[in-house]
């Protein structure tokens, strides 16, 4: 399957994946409950795509962003920052707030750490985060922006994902533009100083074989929030990219009982 996905990412460089409009936004309607999907870093929109129709069906609205400069080209990541990033999920969440009476961020990685500083800045109901970075977890995160003028782009490693089906499906990028991991760096700062001011409901979802962020960085977000309604969740069986791995059914199942549990 590996070898699948790796043929795939030759063929069609700009996004790797087997589903052409993996790349495209959703808008799912249904009742008066809404919640934003925020994807990963450098990927698109299709791996919050189940999760958000799991939601649907269940009468939640849901919107399932496509971050600035994602879901496209790399180079269109390229002119983007964190918070070009940020602007696009807070679009969303105020989109919502038009026709719902509560709204929840979740969000994946890049995504869950977006919806930590929606909550941060009280933006939304309940924030449910999964594997969000609050560290560089590549060590030459640190030094990205010294690095972008000489060597723009770099390859990316294919998901943090056990399923082999579930990573021949995945989009995303197969290559990365430093200059955009640079603000992913200057976005874990952020956050970091933030994470006391979250005091909405929280749930934390985070998978203890995850390849790529430290679960020590879910346990630091679970501590420092200040909400005192917060769960902490472990996952067992897959890596990051959670919402399409083994322990799907879990994420979903747990996403679904705090909306429920918080939905006024």
């Amino acid at each position: 399957m590996a070898e699948a996905a790796r043929a795939w990412s030759e063929a069609r460089p700009d996004l790797r994946g087997s589903d052409p409009s993996a790349g495209q936004a959703f808008l799912l309607e249904g009742g008066p409950i809404g919640c934003v999907l925020l994807h990963v870093f450098p990927a698109a929109p299709r791996e919050m795509r189940a999760l958000g129709r799991f939601l649907n069906e269940r009468d939640i609205t849901v919107h399932g962003v496509r971050l600035a400069g994602h879901g496209t080209r790399p180079q269109d990541l390229a002119c983007t920052t964190w918070h070009d990033w940020y602007a696009s999920a807070l679009e969303a969440v105020r989109g919502l707030r038009g026709r719902c009476t509560r709204v929840f961020a979740g969000g994946l990685s890049l995504g869950g750490a977006l919806a930590l500083l929606l909550g941060a800045h009280g933006e939304v109901d309940g924030v449910i985060s999964i594997a969000a970075p609050l560290r560089p977890f590549d060590r030459r995160l640190k030094y990205a922006r010294l690095l972008a003028p000489f060597r723009p782009y770099t390859p990316k490693r294919l998901a943090d994902l056990h399923d082999p089906e579930a990573l021949v499906d995945h989009a995303d990028y197969p290559c990365v533009p430093v200059r955009a991991a640079a603000s992913l760096r200057d976005l874990m700062r952020v956050l970091a100083r933030e994470l006391p001011r979250v005091s909405v409901p929280l749930l934390i979802l985070h998978s203890r074989h995850d390849r790529v962020v430290p679960p020590t960085d879910s346990q630091t977000a679970f501590d420092r929030a200040s909400t005192p309604d917060k769960r902490l969740v472990w996952l067992e069986r897959g890596g990051h990219i959670a919402t399409e791995d083994y322990d799907k059914g879990i994420v979903f199942a747990e996403t679904l009982r705090f909306i429920e549990a918080h939905a006024g």
